[in-house]
Order: C-alpha cells, then sequence, then structure tokens
C-alpha cells in the first residue's frame, strides 16, 4: 500500500451510506463494495455537478485556461492555496482573479455528472489529507486537479482533458526548464512528489460508487 499513512487519516470509506430499514434511520459503514445489494438499504443520492468557469488568459498557440470546482448537493468543494474549501455553491467562480485585472462572476458552464453515495463533508474528509494548505501549485497541483479526483471518487468519471490541458502542455515543457523561463512560475517544493495518476490509482482501491457512464460535456 503506497499510501498507509494516509489511509489511516480517511475514516469513514467513500461506501459509508445513511440507510433507512424499516422506517428507522441508521447508519451503515464497512468493507461492503455493494452494499446497495443489501436488502432493505436505501441509499440517499447526492447529485454531483461539475462548475467551470474559463478564466480569459489566452496565448497564442496554447488552449485556454480554466477553473473547475465539484459541487455535492448545495456545497461546492474546491482547492486553493489554502487547500480544500467547502462553500456553497460555486463560491469560487464568484472571486476569480483574472490575470490581476479585475473578477468574473461565473460559473459560466455547470455540468451534471450523476449520482454519489458520497456526500460533501465524506468526500472533503477523504480528500482533505492529499489537498493540504500550501500544497497548490499553478501546474503540477491546482483547482482542476482535486477537480478530477474528486469527479473519480464521486462518480468514476475523470475530468476532461480539454479542463486541464493548458497544464498537461506546461507540464511537458517543464521538464525542459521552459515554464520557468518565460513565466513567472515557480514551483511549490511542497508538492514535488505529488503524483495525480498515482492517487487516482489509491483512491480507485476504495471507490464503492455505483457504476455510471461519464457523461458527454
Amino acid at each position: 500500500d503506497a499510501w498507509p499513512q494516509e489511509r489511516a487519516t480517511l475514516g469513514h470509506p467513500p461506501w459509508h451510506l445513511h440507510i433507512r430499514v424499516m422506517g428507522c434511520a441508521e447508519s451503515l459503514a464497512g468493507g461492503f463494495k455493494r452494499p446497495e445489494l443489501l436488502c432493505g438499504i436505501e441509499p440517499i443520492p447526492h447529485f454531483v455537478r461539475l462548475a467551470v468557469t474559463p478564466l480569459g488568459q489566452t496565448y497564442a498557440g496554447l488552449p485556454e485556461a480554466y477553473h473547475t470546482s465539484i459541487s455535492v448537493d448545495d456545497l461546492e468543494l474546491s482547492f486553493g492555496a489554502l487547500g480544500v474549501r467547502i462553500a456553497p455553491n460555486f463560491a469560487s467562480h464568484k472571486n476569480t482573479l483574472i490575470g490581476g485585472m479585475g473578477f468574473i462572476v461565473g460559473p459560466e458552464m455547470v455540468f451534471d455528472l450523476g449520482v454519489s453515495s458520497v456526500s460533501a463533508m465524506q468526500l472533503s474528509q477523504a480528500l482533505r489529507p492529499y489537498f493540504q494548505s500550501g500544497t497548490y501549485d499553478l501546474i503540477r497541483k491546482n483547482c482542476n486537479t482535486f477537480s478530477d479526483c474528486a469527479s473519480w471518487y464521486l462518480v468514476g468519471a475523470r475530468l476532461d482533458n480539454k479542463f486541464a490541458r493548458l497544464e498537461t502542455i506546461a507540464r511537458a515543457a517543464e521538464v525542459f526548464g521552459l515554464v520557468q523561463h518565460l513565466s513567472c512560475y515557480s514551483p511549490n517544493p511542497n508538492c514535488v512528489n505529488f503524483q495525480q495518476d498515482d492517487l487516482i490509482d489509491h483512491l480507485s482501491k476504495m471507490i464503492g460508487h455505483y457504476p455510471v457512464v461519464q457523461l458527454a460535456y
């Protein structure tokens, strides 16, 4: 197990469900990969959405940059310099700084991703150990990185590559030092060992969501 220390802090697994049996509200947490198959269990659905706002900064020959966040019911979860933030829906899209010139009011687009058994608080508890304050990096670990992992944990769908294409190109250029040479970007040493795909693999081992089909957006 590549994440023994972090795993111990996760608390309830993602298949922790609120259930109703014979009219009584109870709680079930355990190693059931498909608890909905147990007779008498009625999972409470949580509606998951992806909010997207273009940042308005474009460069010749490069794709547009986007700010994304995840909504679970009426709460938004987003990632920034202070770590994971929980706020009323789409709050992070209403004060996004554009190149130091002003603020946008968003989101511009909202996509329905499906239904999950995981609540906003459970998602926060699961991902906070990996998205802590001071670990944000403009290229290697940003809001889109968090949205990708959160979407996968909630509904088994990855963030569409088009919303993170700019940083994908930047990461490739960073290998040769081009990004630092051409911009004021400075890598965050607190996330130098962060590997997004490794975290996705780790989360995959713990997922107990219902099988869903990734929506086209």
